[in-house]
């Protein structure tokens, strides 16, 4: 008896718990800080629907949002190469992980593009997971993301309700970007207006390091062929971080590397809309320049 009445303690706190969440979320989203709902407005939500329907690609795409607005999937697929881009915002190695785990083995891709970049590498993943938590359209599977930081999981409710209650709602993406089939995300052209930057270091995450191992031996243990790809950030961005080496070493202790940063020439402003993201004119670019990779299916 006097366990049952805890258990029903429990489920009190419990459903009290998320109610309390809900209804903040639903009403005070704007000061709400550890409920980050990420669905309006961006592009995850096509692309993880998406993600559910393929399967037996030649190649697979995977990273941040270097790799779904640097990497055009449409132009692999005009040369007749089966392509899906599964980048994420602010996908870290965790997320990848996660993804391939779940999907690999239906997508069967012949060649993985591992996007990489130091920018990513310094991160805490919350931004990253809170982005898988909102889009995923299993939610519940998502729980292990969630897990161990109150913003993630107050999300993780959050999404839950959405999912059950508002599964209808219509998906809407900004009015700046164009979602293609295959995860390319293209941006209304734009072109950077080039600032100033300090020197600086990027600060890294070592632990992001190990989570790329570990994707790369879940590769390796299906004998699928990969490769690391730097997208190009803006020259003026780049160049003003003093260990760029550091991280090129790293990852090429990890397999095929390619900097895109130092292997092409890249104009501020013709070529970006940031400092961080190409526009469409350098998507096109690094795109054709994927193309001749000697690996490709």
């Amino acid at each position: 008896m006097k366990y049952l009445r805890i258990l029903s303690i429990l489920i009190f706190i419990v459903i009290s718990y998320a109610s309390y969440v809900v209804v903040w979320g639903l009403h005070f989203p704007e000061d709400s800080p550890n409920i980050v709902y990420k669905r309006i407005g961006g592009s995850s939500a096509f692309r993880l629907n998406e993600l559910q329907k393929r399967k037996d690609i030649d190649v697979l795409i995977t990273g941040s949002s270097h790799a779904y607005r640097g990497i055009d999937s449409r132009y692999l697929e005009q040369k007749g190469i089966k392509t899906f881009n599964m980048g994420s915002s602010s996908q870290t190695p965790i997320q990848t992980k996660w993804l391939l785990k779940r999907h690999l083995d239906k997508l069967n891709p012949k060649l993985v593009i591992l996007e990489v970049d130091p920018s990513i590498f310094r991160s805490d993943a919350i931004e990253s997971s809170l982005d898988m938590v909102s889009n995923y359209p299993k939610v519940v599977s998502t729980l292990p993301l969630a897990w161990g930081h109150l913003k993630t999981f107050n999300t993780y409710i959050f999404s839950l309700y959405h999912a059950i209650f508002k599964s209808n709602e219509a998906l809407k993406i900004n009015w700046r970007d164009t979602y293609h089939i295959g995860g390319y995300v293209e941006r209304k052209l734009s072109y950077y207006q080039v600032e100033e930057f300090q020197e600086e270091r990027w600060d890294f995450n070592y632990d992001l390091f190990s989570e790329l191992e570990e994707t790369i031996d879940i590769l390796k243990s299906k004998d699928i062929n990969y490769v690391l790809v730097q997208a190009p950030l803006s020259p003026a961005f780049y160049f003003s971080h003093s260990n760029n080496q550091e991280f090129d070493d790293k990852i090429n202790k990890l397999g095929t590397y390619y900097n895109y940063n130092d292997l092409m020439k890249w104009d501020n402003k013709t070529h970006f809309y940031d400092k961080q993201h190409l526009n469409t004119i350098g998507a096109r670019r690094l795109t054709a320049a994927i193309l001749q990779l000697k690996e490709l299916p």
